[in-house]
């Protein structure tokens, strides 16, 4: 049975609406994402003197972030001590998400090579 004009109509209404709400909800999650990798920025560079980081992955390309996206960071000038405190510390700057953090003096060159092209420095 085909929908009246009125029922489309009404359809078409509601699906708009939670659409932009969806695109709302994107852009608030994008936000905070960012803020909190900011926050872990600064804390490396302040309490590790880290030379660089550099945020990848989901949050850096815009992509859709689910509620398990995580923060991809990339870290150089830390000593291998540093590394493995730093990634504890880390983990406080975000309350669901969780923070992945990788040195880039070590990584696969051809995940270094994406980081350094498509990556945002923080």
């Amino acid at each position: 049975m085909p929908l009246s004009d009125e029922a489309l109509a009404r359809y078409r209404e509601t699906r708009r609406r939670r659409d932009a709400t969806a695109r709302v909800r994107q852009e608030e999650a994008r936000r905070t994402a960012r803020r909190e990798a900011r926050a872990a920025a600064a804390l490396l560079h302040a309490d590790f003197e880290a030379e660089r980081v550099v945020l990848f992955g989901s949050v850096a390309r815009n992509e859709r972030l689910s509620p398990h996206s995580d923060l991809d960071l990339a870290v150089t000038g830390l000593s291998g001590l540093d590394y493995y405190r730093a990634v504890a510390r880390v983990q406080s700057v975000s309350e669901t998400r969780s923070v992945d953090l990788i040195r880039l003096e070590s990584c696969h060159p051809s995940l270094r090579e994406t980081i350094q092209d498509t990556g945002i420095e923080l």
